[in-house]
């Protein structure tokens, strides 16, 4: 039977299937070219350089955004080492789902962009080199529920002291806890009211105005 040794290891399970062809499991082996010495019974030989390449696993370091719409869609940016360049098969999943190809983009062996298909709550993010060796990041990405923007429809009083201190009800649309009110206009920007407290089941929101020049301004939800 004859022998192959890839770098300075013997491989297994090899089957001489013809005068032309042999096959082998690859012992382990360090990242990088390793040369094949096929060696047949009778002890003649021959070596090939760098024959067979061992590509080292792939890690994920870091996400960029970690959050993002449940409609997928987010363009997210993948740091790592060891992806493969210049090979096809390279793929990504997020929550166990698969990043089509088209959304797939390997830039270079640290980074990886991709655009989230649909999901829900924390999800792993997994590369999958084209030889199968693969890395995972648990809670990589989070997809966050898609919510309606605040609707705003009236507000009570309308007349605040410039001193501020007033406390102001708006009334309107899909406020959640968190929201912030801000006064102002695009010529002089906008100045967070306090104490904000949605009542109502999200119809009501009480602030308390912010100090302010004199003047007519626009009341903004967010």
């Amino acid at each position: 039977f004859a022998d192959v040794v890839v770098g300075q290891t013997k491989a297994t399970e090899v089957v001489v299937e013809s005068a032309t062809k042999i096959t082998f499991k690859t012992p382990p082996g360090a990242a990088g070219p390793a040369a094949l010495t096929v060696t047949n019974p009778d002890k003649a030989s021959h070596v090939l350089s760098g024959g067979f390449v061992y590509i080292a696993p792939p890690k994920v370091l870091a996400v960029f955004p970690t959050l993002g719409p449940e409609t997928g869609g987010t363009v997210v940016t993948i740091q790592g080492e060891a992806f493969v360049t210049g090979v096809k098969g390279s793929k990504v999943e997020i929550g166990g789902k698969a990043v089509p190809d088209n959304d797939l983009s390997i830039k270079s062996a640290e980074i990886i962009q991709i655009k989230t298909p649909p999901g829900t709550g924390p999800a792993a993010i997994k590369v999958i080199n084209p030889d199968g060796q693969f890395a995972v990041k648990s809670g990589a990405f989070v997809y966050i529920p898609v919510v309606a923007a605040p609707k705003l429809t009236y507000t009570t009083p309308k007349f605040a002291p410039t001193s501020g201190g007033q406390q102001v009800a708006v009334y309107g649309q899909n406020f959640l806890e968190g929201m912030q009110v801000a006064f102002g206009n695009d010529g002089i920007g906008y100045t967070n009211g306090s104490n904000v407290s949605v009542l109502n089941n999200g119809t009501l929101a009480m602030v308390t105005t912010p100090a302010m020049e004199p003047g007519l301004f626009t009341v903004k939800a967010t």
